[in-house]
């Protein structure tokens, strides 16, 4: 989820640097209205008279000079996604370090217990021993307790 997350960013960022290469660019607007309106005091009489109000309009952006704002919105933007593909790469890093850690961990659990049961079995074999030399009589209570223990 997060890769896609991260994924998602970089796509935005791409769509934000086409937005900022289209600024400051030669753009023109047409603008046509046709239709009627109504100018009386009374509301029910209204479209009386109505007048035609046509109208056309037509405008220009011309950009002459940015003073290198266009070119310094351009490299913000391009820092911006190099960040997010960055953070990407990290976030991936992240991810495959986890699972090594996760690994290695469960490595160290497995062998962790591999040891424990190892070391109940020489506590068994070592107090059967101990149990046998108490029943010889080379051992003493106290001993075979402390050796239980």
């Amino acid at each position: 989820m997060e890769l896609q997350q991260r994924e998602i960013d970089i796509e935005n960022g791409q769509f934000d640097l086409i937005r900022t290469k289209s600024q400051n660019e030669f753009r023109g607007n047409v603008n046509l209205r046709l239709g009627i309106s109504g100018d009386n005091p009374n509301l029910d009489r209204i479209f009386d008279t109505p007048t035609n109000s046509p109208s056309v309009a037509v405008s220009f952006n011309i950009p002459l000079f940015d003073w290198g704002e266009k070119k310094a919105r351009i490299a913000a933007q391009e820092a911006a996604i190099e960040s997010q593909e960055l953070n990407y790469t990290d976030e991936q890093n992240q991810i495959i370090i986890g699972i090594r850690q996760a690994y290695r961990n469960l490595r160290n659990q497995v062998t962790q217990i591999e040891i424990a049961k190892k070391s109940q079995t020489n506590a068994t074999l070592t107090y059967e021993i101990n149990l046998k030399r108490y029943e010889n009589g080379d051992v003493t209570g106290m001993d075979l307790n402390l050796y239980q223990t």
